[in-house]
This record gives structure tokens, C-alpha cells and sequence, in this order.
């Protein structure tokens, strides 16, 4: 059983509220708190998204509420936030039990509640229910640094709750609880349309006339590679570029070639150094329908140039960039322009309907060239993140 006393946290308060991990029935009027604003389990709300964590295999074990002490009986339900359902439908340990009393569960009434999703990578994203008032900030930030200090660093290194920029109180209460601004990123996306084929060319050509094509060419060393120019998905990179799919026989070349892209980038500084590179690979993989095809890392010779993960959004029809960077050798050449019309080329190629991307707000560079693109900014989100300790420093 999870219970801690928020005594342990703030010596001043007087009557102790009470910290807990919830599953079961507690678990769900957590949720319909979280969701809806409101203490009622069987709302449509909660079922809809326990149906889709269920679908999507989403753990919900790191639910975390704050309830009063049992002689106070009368409490208010918290506010939904605005969009706390809209925002958990698109997210996309070991310890002891929780809590799954079966009895007096109409004296349960949660007054916050924090809900960890853990993905891979060692990261986890973060919801909380509305913060209602200056005196609730104190409450919930209590009950987010409880939660996170519960936390293995061993499982989790990385905590990240996207907020929108109007949500002041939830930003109090995050940073009052160890949490820190990362950034206000972007949310773009552009519409598709398919391309008309060139004569004679098919989808997943590998002949001369493909470009950069949606199949794996293999060489010598077993390395997935494709050097052919052209048009099609590569804009004819290959004609000035060594151009590899992830396989690997390729980790290597990908983790120089993103290590490097991070080397003066304007894009969420801030995270420079803080993940294990196992760590960034496996996150960008787990962060939608993965396939190696999909993945590129540009070379001069032995010199890294730049790199385009891409990803299928899950139950869309579109793609997402996961990642685009550029080595500081390679910025100011009109790459990123180039890697960009790969992306759109492909989406275009593979029939989807969206083109989606984040970027730091502070990254004007970035911004520029998207819009020269036609993305448009569809939300902005305050990124909060919470580091646990590093228990095993590598690069």
C-alpha cells in the first residue's frame, strides 16, 4: 500500500492530507476527476479512455491522488481542465501495491489528481487535474513532487506534462514541485496531396529512376543504403549525399549523426546531455508506427550531415517528423529545406493525408522553414520536465 503524509513534505501544515496510488474503483473516480472535474467513475469520458489506453497498452499504475484527512468529509471537486481529455487521447516499477480499498469509497473524493504514463525510453508524460485556485497550487504541487520522488530513476529517468500556456496555475504548481520549463513548442502540421506519379515509376521502385526509394538497397558491409539520385522521396539527395536507412549494422552512424545535430541547435537546448543515447533511439522508435524505411542519416565520407526520422502517427493517416537536425557543418546549405521535401514527398507517396511536427518556439530558423512549407500552427504547449538523478552517467 502507497500512503504518504504531506506532513513528511510541509512541516506547516497542521492536519496532514493524504498522498496514494490508486487502481480499481479509486483508480476511476482519480480519472473522472482528472477527465471530467467531477467524482463520478462511470462518466463516458473515463470508459472512453480506458478503452483507448487498453487498445493503445498504456499503463496507468502511476495514478497518484491527494485526498484530505478522513475527519474532513466535505470536499469540492476540483475544475476539468480544459482539454485534459483531448490531450490524454492524443499521448500518446517496482513498488508496493496501491491503494484499492473496497470499502467507503463515497468518502473517497480526490482534491488533485497526477496521472504518469510511462513510454520507452525511460520517459514518462504527465496529466493533472485542474488547479482551481492559488490555495490548490500548494495542494497539487505536494502531491506531484510526492509522485515523482516515489519514482525509480533506474525506470525512469524523465518526466514531461505539456501545459497550455494559459494554464498559470498548473505551471506554478509543476515548478513548485521541482519541475522546470523546457520550452513553449509549436504543434504544425500540413495538408498532403498525392503526387502524380513520374512515368514508368512505381511506389517502392529501387531502380536508378527512384530517388531515395521506400526499400532498403543493401551493400557489402550489410548497411542499408541508397546513393541513387533522381527524384521521388529525396528530393535526389543521393546525388550529393550518402544516404542510410536505420538498420543495426547503421546505430552507429545514427547516434554520430544525431549526437552531433545537437551541437549549438536552437531546439530545446536545455536537453542537451541529460538522456542516455539507448535511451533517445528507443523513445523516437516507440513514438508511433516505426519502420527503418522511414529513417535517414546523410553522409559526406565519414562526416555526418543530418538525419530525418519519421514516423506513422498511430490510427491516422499521417506522418509524423519525430526528429530533423542538422550537423553545424551542414546548416546554411539548404539541407534542411531538402530533408523537409523528403518528408512531404513521402507522406505524399505513402497516401497520407498530414504532415505533423513540434518545434521550440525559440527556434526562428525552424519556424521559417516550415511555414515555407505551408505548416501551419495548429496549439502551443509549455513543456514542464522533471529530471530524476542519473544512475548510470554514459553518453
Amino acid at each position: 500500500m502507497v500512503r504518504l503524509g504531506c506532513s513528511a513534505l510541509d512541516q506547516n501544515q497542521p492536519v496532514p492530507n493524504e498522498i496514494q496510488r490508486v487502481i480499481g474503483h479509486r483508480q476511476r473516480i482519480a480519472l473522472a476527476v482528472l477527465l471530467t472535474g467531477r467524482f463520478e467513475p462511470e462518466d463516458p469520458a473515463v470508459k472512453s479512455f480506458l478503452l483507448f489506453t487498453e487498445q493503445h497498452q498504456m499503463n496507468l499504475d502511476q495514478c497518484w491522488v491527494i485526498t484530505p484527512p478522513p475527519e474532513v468529509s466535505q470536499v469540492a471537486p476540483p475544475a476539468a481542465s480544459p482539454d485534459a481529455q483531448a490531450s490524454l487521447l492524443a499521448a500518446s516499477a517496482s513498488q508496493p501495491s496501491a491503494t484499492n480499498d473496497s470499502g467507503h469509497e463515497s468518502a473517497f473524493k480526490p482534491m488533485a489528481t497526477w496521472l504518469m504514463i510511462p513510454s520507452a525510453g525511460r520517459v514518462a508524460m504527465a496529466f493533472m487535474s485542474a488547479v482551481t485556485g492559488r490555495r490548490a497550487v500548494k495542494t497539487t504541487a505536494q502531491l506531484i513532487q510526492a509522485a515523482c520522488n516515489a519514482q525509480d530513476p533506474k525506470q525512469l529517468r524523465l518526466i514531461q506534462v505539456l501545459l497550455d500556456p494559459s494554464q498559470r496555475l498548473e505551471q506554478q504548481a509543476t515548478t513548485d514541485a521541482g519541475f522546470s520549463h523546457l520550452a513553449t513548442l509549436l504543434y504544425m502540421h500540413r495538408f498532403i496531396r498525392p503526387p502524380a506519379p513520374a512515368p514508368g515509376s512505381s511506389l517502392g521502385n529501387t531502380s536508378d529512376s527512384g530517388g531515395i526509394s521506400s526499400g532498403n538497397s543493401e551493400n557489402s558491409s550489410g548497411d542499408s543504403k541508397d546513393t541513387s539520385g533522381g527524384g521521388g522521396s529525396g528530393g535526389g539527395l543521393g546525388k550529393d549525399f550518402e544516404v542510410y536507412h536505420w538498420s543495426p549494422a547503421n546505430r552507429e552512424r545514427f547516434e554520430a549523426a544525431i549526437r552531433l545535430s545537437y551541437e549549438g541547435t536552437l531546439d530545446c537546448p536545455a536537453l542537451r546531455g541529460v538522456r542516455h543515447m539507448d535511451d533517445i533511439i528507443t523513445g523516437h522508435m516507440a513514438a508511433g508506427e516505426f519502420d527503418p524505411k522511414r529513417w535517414y542519416a546523410l553522409y559526406k565520407g565519414d562526416e555526418p550531415q543530418g538525419v530525418l526520422l519519421l514516423n506513422k502517427v498511430f490510427g491516422r493517416r499521417a506522418l509524423e517528423v519525430v526528429y530533423l537536425g542538422l550537423t553545424p557543418m551542414a546548416r546554411g546549405h539548404g539541407l534542411g529545406s531538402r530533408l523537409v521535401q523528403t518528408a512531404v514527398d513521402l507522406a505524399g507517396e505513402e497516401q497520407m493525408d498530414q504532415l505533423i511536427l513540434a518545434v521550440d518556439e525559440k527556434n526562428r530558423p525552424a519556424r521559417r522553414l516550415y511555414q515555407r512549407f505551408d505548416f501551419v500552427i495548429s496549439q502551443r504547449k509549455a513543456a514542464m520536465i522533471y529530471l530524476l538523478p542519473e544512475h548510470d552517467p554514459k553518453p
